[in-house]
């Protein structure tokens, strides 16, 4: 207590037990006792009375209730966040088995069927590359 030890406050016991006698210093530490707990007290009665109150159980509910709401909506947007990214992965991947399929050249027969059906044979994807013409291309034809 106070960085005093045990023969710290003997020898303060015996000093004041000297200078102030045996009768007075009985006196001076019922008054010291009951100083302490009159002070220990009135901190109980200080804590019981701000925890205790109305004001202070209502904004503890309040912020509870708080609580569970951000907890809810929080797991809600992740539930939802969660189901459109899947979504448009789900999209992405059929869009890109899509052009998978489109990029294909079609076959013989597509192409037989097509033209007697009098439509126009579907291009063929050219890359780029080869779409682009050099000068010495078109010189040499």
């Amino acid at each position: 207590m106070f960085g005093i030890g045990p023969q710290e406050l003997l020898l303060i016991g015996l000093l004041i037990l000297l200078v102030f006698g045996p009768a007075k210093a009985a006196g001076m530490a019922r008054d010291l006792g009951r100083f302490a707990s009159g002070a220990q007290n009135t901190v109980e009665d200080f804590k019981s009375e701000i925890l205790g109150s109305e004001e202070v159980k209502e904004a503890r509910r309040s912020v509870g209730e708080v609580k569970s709401e951000i907890t809810t909506s929080v797991a809600q947007f992740k539930d939802e966040t969660r189901h459109s990214v899947e979504k448009l992965k789900d999209e992405v991947d059929s869009s890109i088995e899509g052009e998978e399929r489109d990029s294909d050249p079609p076959t013989e027969d597509e192409t037989h069927q097509l033209t007697e059906r009098g439509e126009p044979p579907p291009e063929e994807k050219v890359p780029p590359a080869a779409a682009t013409t050099t000068r010495e291309q078109v010189e040499k034809e």
